[in-house]
């Protein structure tokens, strides 16, 4: 149980959802969303997904992460994503689209659309971001020749690289003090972190508490262990897919 135990991180997003997405976490998602987003939020609600259980197994994971609706309205949507890179800019996008739609209701007018802002965090550096030196890069719509010319700010999406704040972190460029250093290290190995930085931040104290709670129930272990099968299971397949077609070709 133990060794199972250390192998399961945040993130996981079967463990992910345990963490920021359950009723009663509300406090540990707000400061979590301030410390990579930089806003300080009020969540009304978190939309905890409708038979999970089911839907977690399904290559979409039950479509969405974590769902937070906020006093001021907006919805942000935070997801996790360890591998299977190809396509996370198209369903970023989908989701982001799909959310911000989602919340006008046939006949209403435009402007009872609800902000939508669409995170993923990432493990790994995105090829295609390699080069850049942020971890955090944010989209919004804009005019092609006048980058300071923006269609709307009601939507945005989001990519954050863990293993880009890892590296700043290694390199001094961040101090392992601040806020988001300590949250990238929960998410990658909670086992790390210090005492003393637990008890200089509450928050991420409670959800060490919560990640310690779920990581000793055998059924939520279990759980994430099926997940993180299935996803190893679908990239095999994937490669063994492409061999063949190679072969044959």
């Amino acid at each position: 149980m133990n060794e199972t135990r250390k192998q399961i991180y945040p993130t996981n997003d079967w463990m992910f959802k345990r963490i920021y997405g359950r009723k009663g976490n509300e406090r540990i998602t707000e400061k979590f969303i301030e410390a990579f987003l930089g806003l300080e939020v009020k969540i009304e609600e978190l939309e905890e997904q409708k038979n999970l259980e089911t839907e977690i197994f399904t290559e979409k994971g039950g479509v969405i992460d974590v769902l937070v609706q906020t006093k001021d309205g907006t919805q942000i949507n935070l997801e996790m994503q360890v591998g299977n890179y190809d396509v996370v800019d198209l369903k970023l996008t989908r989701y982001a689209c799909k959310l911000f739609a989602s919340g006008l209701e046939r006949g209403e007018n435009y402007d009872k659309t609800k902000r939508t802002i669409a995170v993923m965090f990432v493990k790994d550096n995105l090829n295609n971001l390699k080069k850049y030196p942020k971890h955090t890069f944010r989209w919004k719509f804009r005019e092609e020749s006048y980058a300071e010319l923006v269609l709307t700010d009601e939507i945005e999406i989001v990519i954050i690289s863990l293993e880009k704040i890892k590296e700043m972190i290694e390199k001094g460029e961040i101090s392992e003090k601040e806020k988001i250093a300590l949250w990238t290290q929960f998410l990658l190995n909670p086992n790390n972190l210090k005492g003393e930085d637990m008890m200089e931040n509450e928050e991420i104290k409670e959800a060490t508490d919560v990640y310690n709670e779920v990581t000793n129930n055998m059924q939520e272990i279990n759980a994430a262990i099926r997940r993180e099968e299935f996803l190893h299971e679908i990239a095999t397949l994937k490669s063994r897919g492409l061999k063949e077609g190679l072969e044959q070709r």
